[in-house]
């Protein structure tokens, strides 16, 4: 996995940014206390340049963790992919259409996490439903941001970013 680095994480004119600095290198920044079922909104943008992964997920942490990811591979910013993992077994994984370039502007992405679902929403608009009960994550999680460039991607062609305008987690 590529190394979180401090000087891959900057906030400048209220906007969070997470970076890559080279090859299998990252910025990431996680929350310090656990979250649980709520709702769970970002308004982020994507960088430009191919061959990066940026996430918006939950993450319990560990070996056998559940997780709940909002993902783009900047190859194609105009796709998103939901993933589930439960017990560090991935349980569901969709990719959508967004019919935009979310490298073009700021959106908002998010879901919101109940006992019996998660609804993945673009817009304001749920996009996809989760709805496994016997899959679903259990344990509260910590939230984090992430911008890789991972050495699987292939031959590094450059930096790579996500912005991040404001997240809010509201009681669902």
């Amino acid at each position: 996995m590529p190394s979180g680095l401090a000087e891959n994480v900057k906030v400048n004119n209220s906007i969070l940014t997470l970076s890559t600095s080279g090859p299998a290198t990252a910025g990431e920044i996680c929350s310090t206390m656990l979250f649980g079922h709520n709702e769970y909104l970002a308004r982020m943008k994507l960088g430009t340049t191919p061959k990066g992964l940026c996430a918006f997920f939950l993450f319990e942490g560990g070996d056998y963790s559940d997780e709940i990811d909002i993902e783009f591979y900047t190859d194609n910013p105009s796709v998103i992919q939901f993933v589930v993992w439960k017990d560090d077994g991935q349980v569901d994984i969709v990719q959508k259409g967004l019919g935009f370039d979310a490298s073009s502007d700021f959106h908002i992405y998010g879901f919101t996490w109940a006992a019996t679902k998660i609804d993945f929403v673009v817009d304001g608009n749920t996009i996809h439903t989760f709805n496994d009960v016997y899959n679903m994550p259990t344990d509260d999680m910590y939230l984090l941001f992430y911008c890789a460039n991972p050495s699987y991607f292939g031959s590094y062609v450059g930096p790579t970013s996500l912005e991040v305008d404001y997240v809010e987690v509201r009681s669902a």
